[in-house]
């Protein structure tokens, strides 16, 4: 159930995306997620859930943060709506000024919305 939950938001957003980009400009994307569309901030977080080793990242050349070996189901939406750069991690230092403004992604795997969620990847969880 949950596979076929993920794959119809996708969807949703896919064709969401592709209507507003025929009809007008998209001027930022605003990511939130789990591991499916962390792009790195998780290696400003203080949790064992990373991926900044190899082999994620390979086709980057490098790791990235993302759980991919590649591009993010969000990264590839950018590209078809004509966006140069990935929206970048919203903990990255980089991320400062305007740069928000363009869009930037607040996913961070092991995240929901529970406290029990991802409760096994840090050492403690706020109250």
């Amino acid at each position: 159930m949950g596979n076929i939950n993920i794959t119809f938001h996708i969807c949703v957003v896919y064709l969401f995306v592709m209507t507003c980009s025929s009809a007008q400009s998209v001027p930022a994307f605003f990511i939130f997620g789990d591991s499916a569309a962390d792009v790195g901030n998780n290696n400003y977080v203080a949790t064992a859930a990373k991926a900044n080793t190899i082999p994620n990242g390979i086709d980057f050349g490098n790791p990235t943060g993302r759980f991919t070996n590649g591009r993010t189901v969000f990264d590839i939406l950018q590209q078809q709506v004509g966006f140069k750069n990935f929206s970048p991690a919203y903990l990255a230092p980089t991320t400062v000024g305007d740069v928000i403004l363009q869009g930037v992604n607040y996913a961070a795997s092991a995240s929901g919305i529970f406290n029990s969620t991802g409760s096994q990847y840090v050492s403690s969880l706020p109250n």
